[in-house]
């Protein structure tokens, strides 16, 4: 290109991101083009740009991959969203709560971390913004609560040498988490911090699909999942989500565990629909899809299940099963109820299901005993005489009714024939009976051995 025309080109083309030209005149200069000279192969130039390109289209794909993949999991796709992240970056990162704590971080941190902001994080499982001067801390909790603010993020000092880089994400204009980086490796530079705000959106969007993180007034299912793992967490941060909901840690909660009773298991698809359903009956419930079931966790005084009879109709009219746990006090027992249920779904209840909704509490001595089968050689738990009568035939089914049902009634005998329907003499006679078969006497049973016996009639009567 001429160089008298280099002015008027300029100035035209310097709105694209691209500009080709030939060697400019001495003491010429345009900010924010590409220089190739004249003697460069454009066609070279070109093939090489495109591979940038097909470098990060190939990134950001993988990117999304394990959020295609979820099947109700939501821990495991943000892991590996971080470590997938980190292949493009020269820095640690981190990503956090919107209550400030770290849930996850990957990238390799140099072994001295000593009085850098990943010590503080580390140390204290959280991001605390203390550290940034008056005007900077307005700006962020502005940036939170500003709706039409969609770019809060800038770079900021920690201490007197490191750089942090922080966004936050959001979801229809509110906020649902935060993402950080340290310069504690390498120089944050312009490249760097295009990709890491790359991250934001990425994570914007699958959230905004897969909703692996909800809105401040719903609960992110990712902390539900941990704790049917048993991973507790951190208390703190499971404290701010029930807050929000108006719930304590220690109120009264019940489960109920959803599923088809059509031999095909349910589709995402349904799944979906079925939350949005259940809503209209538990309004206050918090929901959650896991494991081709449909978890809805109630706080026992401010919904009933049993009493719901509009709920047993749906269930009716969708071919669907509701397990309702027994109740638990402790939000962070919700794993244990989790575990009633899906030992109950194991049951044969042709014989006690009279409705489409099962409680626990109902049906717990089956319940009780298919625990126990889970153990392995479960049979050495029975009373050793009871299973060797038992198993000559010289004890029946009926008579471990009689001593069960003696032995729960304090050995009563009155108040045991009225409950059996025995006549009282008859009953006198069956128990001695079972007495001498045994070579025991039932009066003088310590409690441990009562609980062994009724027990042991359990398992052989299930």
């Amino acid at each position: 290109m001429p160089a008298e025309y280099h002015s008027t080109f300029m100035n035209e083309f310097k709105k694209y991101n691209f500009i080709v030209v030939g060697d400019l005149p001495k003491g010429v200069a345009i900010e924010d083009c590409i220089y190739i000279a004249q003697n460069v192969s454009l066609s070279l130039i070109a093939d090489l740009v495109n591979d940038c390109f097909q470098k990060f289209n190939l990134w950001e794909e993988q990117l999304k991959q394990p959020f295609m993949q979820l099947n109700n999991r939501y821990t495991y796709p943000l892991q590996s969203f971080m470590k997938i992240a980190t292949n493009m970056l020269k820095n640690p990162i981190a990503i956090f709560d919107i209550s400030s704590k770290l849930l996850f971080h990957e990238g390799k941190l140099p072994k001295n971390i000593e009085g850098s902001i990943w010590e503080e994080i580390l140390e204290n499982q959280a991001f605390d913004i203390e550290f940034l001067d008056f005007d900077e801390q307005k700006k962020v909790y502005r940036d939170f609560s500003n709706a039409g603010d969609r770019i809060p993020s800038t770079i900021q000092e920690y201490g007197d040498s490191e750089k942090i880089a922080y966004l936050i994400l959001f979801q229809d204009n509110q906020p649902f988490a935060t993402i950080g980086m340290a310069d504690i490796t390498a120089p944050i530079t312009d490249e760097q911090y295009s990709i890491f705000y790359h991250l934001k959106t990425v994570l914007e969007n699958v959230n905004d699909y897969y909703h692996i993180f909800l809105l401040q007034d719903s609960f992110p299912n990712y902390i539900l999942e941990n704790l049917l793992r048993g991973d507790m967490g951190e208390k703190s941060v499971l404290e701010y989500h029930l807050n929000n909901l108006n719930w304590k840690i220690e109120d009264n909660y019940q489960l109920i565990n959803i599923t088809t009773t059509k031999k095909e298991p349910m589709l995402q698809t349904d799944i979906i629909t079925l939350t949005q359903r259940l809503q209209k009956y538990f309004p206050t419930a918090v929901f959650f899809p896991y494991k081709q079931t449909v978890l809805a966790i109630i706080k026992v005084n401010e919904e009933s299940i049993s009493a719901n009879q509009n709920f047993n109709q749906f269930l009716l009219n969708h071919h669907l099963l509701g397990i309702g746990s027994t109740n638990f006090n402790s939000f962070l027992r919700l794993n244990y109820a989790y575990k009633q249920t899906e030992i109950v779904s194991q049951l044969d209840l042709t014989s006690v299901k009279t409705s489409p909704l099962i409680l626990v509490e109902d049906i717990y001595e089956k319940f009780f005993v298919k625990f126990l089968q889970q153990i392995p050689n479960y049979e050495s738990t029975i009373h050793p005489m009871i299973f060797r009568l038992y198993k000559k035939g010289d004890i029946n089914l009926e008579n471990l009714d009689i001593l069960k049902s003696y032995l729960l009634n304090g050995c009563n005998t009155l108040l045991t024939a009225k409950k059996m329907h025995f006549h009282r003499n008859t009953l006198s006679y069956r128990i001695k009976k079972i007495e001498s078969r045994l070579d025991l006497s039932l009066n003088d049973l310590d409690n441990q051995q009562v609980v062994w016996l009724i027990l042991s009639c359990l398992i052989i009567q299930n």
